[in-house]
């Protein structure tokens, strides 16, 4: 997937996980937005075709490293959701911008970036 098309997902996925719905923000919560953001960005767990015979024990090593994969991918995402969440509520604080100022300015300046390094020599 491209660089361009990940930093834009991302940005979806902040616009959606904070617009205020003056919900409380809890693990139901957290846990909601995840899936949210799953709906709009679509998710994408690891799958693997292999046309070659492979012995039963290769095949359920490959099967436990795709599983081990993806829940790590899953992790990985939740993560970021907190660590967003709190950052972005401390840039909100610090600067009294509202959290649509901060993620419209951080889409324009993501974009702009992507804008310079495909002018350049490509895109990450």
């Amino acid at each position: 997937m491209p660089a361009r098309e990940i930093l834009e997902g991302h940005i979806r996925a902040l616009t959606l996980i904070f617009a205020d719905d003056g919900r409380e923000h809890n693990m139901e919560w957290l846990r909601s937005q995840v899936n949210l953001v799953h709906e709009v960005n679509g998710s994408t767990p690891l799958q693997l075709r292999i046309e070659t015979p492979l012995l039963p024990w290769e095949e359920a090593d490959i099967r436990r490293q795709i599983e081990v994969h993806n829940r790590t991918q899953s992790r990985s995402e939740w993560a970021h959701i907190i660590i967003d969440h709190f950052l972005l509520d401390w840039l909100i604080r610090a600067t009294g911008s509202s959290r649509e100022d901060l993620i419209q300015r951080l889409a324009i300046e993501s974009s702009n970036l992507m804008d310079r390094l495909d002018g350049s020599s490509g895109s990450p």
